[in-house]
Formats: C-alpha cells, structure tokens, sequence
C-alpha cells in the first residue's frame, strides 16, 4: 500500500468515526425540533379553540338574558352566533383530541341548542313568565355543566403541554449523552489511526535521517532496521539509500586505496630529490654560491613540505581505515608539555609572539595516550596553526587543568590572538581539504585540524572550537585518560564555549632537565620523544583548518 492510500484511509476513517456522532446527534437535533414545532402549532390551536368556546358560552349567557327581558330579534341572532361559536370552538377541540373524558362539550352545547329552541318559542308566545323561568330552570344548569368543562380542557392542554416539554428535554439529554460519549470514543479511536499512521510513517522517516545523518559525517554503513521489505515509497526509499550507501563504501575504499598507492609513489621519487641534492651540494662544497646554496635550500624546504603532507594523507587514510597505530601510555603531564614549550618557544621568537605553556594543579600527574599522536598532530597542528595565523606582537598560550568529576581526564586549550574564524565557517574547521579563509592559507591541503579530530575521538575524547572574525581562537581538548578499543569516527565536531575552571592560578612550565623526572618509563619517553618533538621545530602547518 503506498504512502498516499494509507493517508486516504487513515481520513477515511478518521472523518468516519467522527461522523457518526455527528450523524446521530443531528438526529436527534430533529426531532427535538419536530416536538418543538408540534407543541407550538398545537398548543396556540388549542389555546385559540378553548377561548373561542369560552367566549361563545360567556356570550350566549348575555344574549340570552338579554333576549328573554327585550324579544329583540338583534339578542336572538347575538343569542344564535355565541352559541355557534362555542361549538366551533369545540369541535376543534375534539378533532384536537383534547376534551372532557366524561362528557366532552358538544354533548352539552346540543343540548344547550334544543334549550334555546324551547326559550325561543316561549319568548314568541309572549309567555315572559315562562321564559324566565325555563332561562333558570333550564337553560342556566345546562349552561353551567358546559362551562364546567372549560378548566378541565385547559388543564389538559397544559398537561399535553408538559409532556411534550418532557419528551424534548429527555430527547436533548439523551442525545448529549449519547453524542459526547460517542465523541469521546470516535475521538479515542481516531487519535489512535492517527497514531499509528503517524508511527507506520515517522519511524522509519527518524531512521532514514539517522542514518543519512551517518552518511553525512562519513559512516557509509546503510543499517539493518530500515523498512526495505515496505512496498510503499519508504521501502524504495530505503532501498535506494542501502545501494547507495554500498556504492560510497566501495567508492571510499577505492578513494583510500588509491590515496595510499599515490602517496607511496610519491614518497620515493622525494627521497631521490632529496638525496641527488645532497649528493650535488656535497660534491660541489665549496663551489657553490650563496644563490645557488638557497636554491638547495628552496629544494630541501619543499621536499620536506611535500613528504610531511604526504605523511600527513597517509595518516589520515590509516585512521579512516581504523589502522593507524595508537599505542597509549602513562604519559606524565607537566613534562609533557614543558617539553611543548621548549620546542615551540624558537618558533615563537621567530613571529615574535608571546607564547606561554600553564598547568593548573588539577590537572593529573599522568595521562593515557598515544605520545607520538599527541605531540606531533595533536599539539603540533594546534600550535603550528596558531603561530601561522597570530600577528607579530601576539599571544599565543596554552593552559592545560583537569576534571573533578573524573579525575583521569585532562582538558587543554589552545589560545591564540590571531585573526580568528569567520562565524560561517567555524563549523567547517574540523573538515578534510577544507581552508577557511584561502587568501590567508599557505597552500596547505587543509588535513591538520581533520586529523587533530580523528585522533583525538580515538583516544574517546572530544575537540572544540571557539572563535569569531577577528577575535581569536580557542581550541579546547579533553582526553578521557581511559582509551577505548578502537574509536576512530568521523562525526561533526563539537561546537560549545570553552569555560576554563575556576581553581587556584594556573603556574608556568619550565622545561625540566632529564635527571629531575619521576621514574625510569619518564626517562625512556623523554629520550625517545625528544627527536620527535624536534623535527616539528620550524614547521608551519597547512592552514587554519588543517594543516
């Protein structure tokens, strides 16, 4: 089923459930009105009979006293009209079904009518007498047993009344009840299509972005949860995403493959320029000018540049491939980067920059690491990007403290007073072959902060950056101390503020002789890190965002 058909009939049914109440209450709406209407149409009819019988019956009374005092034929025909009246009056009320149970009023009003025949001939015959007393002999008594039944009939009405009344609320009510109830339960019902088409549609949309997100940052891995058995467009969706997901694995492994197979070739043909100028330079000595001994050094300065970028590429793709060699150990702290600050301090008289190296006392005495990748990519792309890019009477500081929380961790920032990083582009800092700002780089490849990243997330730490056009840079590092197995990721660098904790003042680093440090494994890692460290002196990096 596509995704269009299930929406479609997630409204169908939804528009359905709710219908129904709608439906029903309607229903019930008319014949609440059909009561309403009949009450009123009857009621105002049976109100205009009832008036129309008791007026006839008050009428005839006068006319018919009035005839019998004074024979005038105007109080005969006065006496006639009041006493059809009354029995129009009744008539409607009987074809109304409301009258005396007893003795409904017509029954009466015949009577009445013989009576007045009678009266009529008495008062003819001039027989006054007579007809003043057969008038209260006869006529009166029957003429009050027919206004008696007056009242009752408009009880009646007021009771037929009521009842309707009654009937309309009790027809409401019920429907309220009956109609929120059923809105309730249509409501219940739709919100429960609601969510499950809601759920069928968004949970796969979720694990489609996460896993694109994964593309995204570099893992072309398509997961094993997404809906590819759907036969609606999510299926072909993800389906499409699993091909091409393989497609840039095989194209990543090839680009790597080809990466490594390139920059060993190039590697050897710069050992033999580098070696034939040597062996030149040697055999001329002293037959060289001073122009032609910088043209040496141009070709020395160059091939050094390309072999360290060629390493450089070379170190990325082991990383990538999660082959490059970590080797961690208890590396001591305040050595460490007292060691830093010796092999930096001749590159910072040289841009005339400020550089100062503090550790705040709650930094840990040893930290777990790799020492080679924290001293010659790590630290080493960090300073060498900092020096580049901080004018001539700059700062330049690194203030390294530790973590109460865990104590084996070790946080260090890099601060430079440079010229900063354009708000645009601080979220590209961390990307492969990518230069902020490109009239201020070198002509680097833009790999150093790409590597600083990767290696730093191997070690299960986390790098950061802060920055703004004109107004510094700051690099913040955490290393956990606790290395996991492999963790070599390629996800979107962290971006935050660096917030340096409050303690006691960070104190300056001295470089220590290396018969002042603690223990034999410090001496054998000074020793060996020591021509490590050297062979950065001089290096200019590739640019702010790498190398």
């Amino acid at each position: 089923m596509t995704i269009r058909a299930r929406l479609l009939l997630a409204f169908a049914a939804i528009a359905l459930l709710l219908g129904m109440p709608l439906a029903y209450g309607i229903g019930r709406l008319r014949q609440v009105r059909e009561i309403a209407v009949t009450l009123q149409t009857n009621q105002a009819t049976t109100l205009d009979a009832l008036g129309e019988l008791r007026t006839g019956l008050i009428e005839f009374d006068r006319q018919a006293r009035s005839y019998v005092i004074a024979p005038d034929p105007a109080f005969r025909a006065g006496m006639h009209k009041a006493l059809n009246q009354a029995l129009a009056g009744a008539d409607r009320l009987a074809q109304a079904g409301i009258g005396s149970v007893d003795t409904p009023p017509t029954v009466w009003l015949d009577s009445l009518a013989a009576a007045t025949l009678a009266l009529e001939a008495l008062v003819e015959a001039r027989r006054a007498q007579d007809a003043t007393d057969y008038l209260r002999t006869t006529v009166q008594p029957v003429l009050v047993e027919a206004r008696s039944t007056v009242a009752p009939i408009g009880d009646a009405i007021n009771r037929s009344s009521a009842r309707a009344a009654t009937a309309a609320q009790e027809i409401s009510a019920g429907a309220i009840r009956t109609a929120l109830l059923a809105g309730l339960l249509a409501l219940a019902f739709g919100a429960a299509v609601a969510l499950w088409t809601t759920l069928t549609l968004t949970r796969p949309v979720r694990r489609l972005r996460t896993s694109m997100a994964s593309v995204a940052h570099g893992v072309f891995v398509a997961p094993s949860d997404l809906p590819y058995e759907r036969e609606d467009e999510l299926g072909d969706l993800s389906r499409s995403f699993r091909s091409m997901t393989n497609q840039l694995a095989e194209l990543e492994r090839i680009r790597g493959e080809v990466l490594n197979v390139v920059s060993h070739d190039i590697k050897a043909p710069l050992n033999i320029i580098n070696g034939c100028a040597e062996l030149i330079e040697e055999a001329a000595g002293p037959k060289l000018d001073e122009q032609q001994r910088g043209h040496f050094r141009t070709i020395h300065e160059h091939v050094r540049l390309l072999t360290e970028r060629v390493n450089r590429m070379l170190n990325l793709g082991r990383i990538e491939a999660q082959a490059y060699p970590i080797q961690t150990e208890q590396v001591p702290v305040v050595p460490t980067f007292g060691w830093v600050r010796s092999a930096f301090e001749p590159q910072a008289r040289h841009h005339g920059i400020d550089f100062t190296v503090s550790v705040d006392p709650s930094a840990p005495a040893f930290v777990e690491v790799d020492p080679e990748a924290l001293h010659n990519e790590i630290v080493g792309n960090l300073l060498s990007n900092a020096f580049k890019f901080t004018p001539r009477g700059g700062k330049v500081s690194i203030r390294v403290w530790g973590d109460r929380t865990r104590p084996s961790a070790l946080h260090f920032a890099v601060i430079d007073s440079g010229v900063g990083i354009p708000d645009e582009e601080v979220s590209f800092v961390f990307s492969k072959y990518y230069q902020a700002g490109r009239k201020r780089s070198d002509g680097g490849v833009g790999l150093g902060l790409a590597i600083v990243r990767q290696l730093v997330e191997a070690h299960g730490g986390t790098v950061d950056v802060e920055s703004r056009s004109g107004g510094g840079t700051i690099f913040h590092v955490m290393l956990p101390g606790t290395v996991p197995e492999r963790r070599v990721e390629t996800g979107p660098p962290m971006r935050g503020a660096l917030r340096l904790p409050a303690g006691p003042s960070a104190a300056p680093v001295e470089p220590q002789p290396a018969g002042t440090e603690r223990g034999t494994p410090v001496r054998r890692w000074l020793l060996r890190t020591g021509r490590s460290i050297a062979s950065m002196m001089g290096s200019g990096g590739d640019g702010r965002l790498g190398g």
